[in-house]
C-alpha cells in the first residue's frame, strides 16, 4: 500500500508565483530569436523580394525585446549587482 501522505524530497516545489513562471523578458527573447533563426529559410524560399520584409521583422522584434524591462519572478531582486534592480 502507498500512502497518502507526500514524500519528503529536496525537489522544488511546483507553484507559481503570481506573476507567473516566465517572464516577459524572456517570451520577447524567445520571439526573437526564432525570428531570427527563421530569417535565412524564409530568405531561401521566398528569394530576395522578401529580404526588406525579413530585416523589418527582426529589426521590430529585436528592439521590442530590447526594450522590454528585466520584470518577472526572479527580479528584482535584493543581491543584483545592478542598483536599480534591487529591492
Amino acid at each position: 500500500r502507498r500512502s497518502s501522505k507526500k514524500s519528503c524530497t529536496m525537489a522544488p516545489s511546483t507553484t507559481t508565483s503570481p506573476e507567473g513562471r516566465h517572464s516577459v523578458k524572456s517570451f520577447g527573447l524567445n520571439v526573437a530569436s526564432t525570428v531570427l533563426f527563421v530569417s535565412p529559410f524564409v530568405l531561401y524560399f521566398n528569394g530576395k523580394e522578401s529580404a526588406l520584409l525579413v530585416a523589418a521583422a527582426n529589426a521590430v522584434v529585436f528592439l521590442v525585446a530590447w526594450f522590454i524591462p528585466p520584470r518577472g519572478w526572479k527580479r528584482p531582486h535584493p543581491y543584483s549587482d545592478q542598483a536599480y534592480l534591487r529591492r
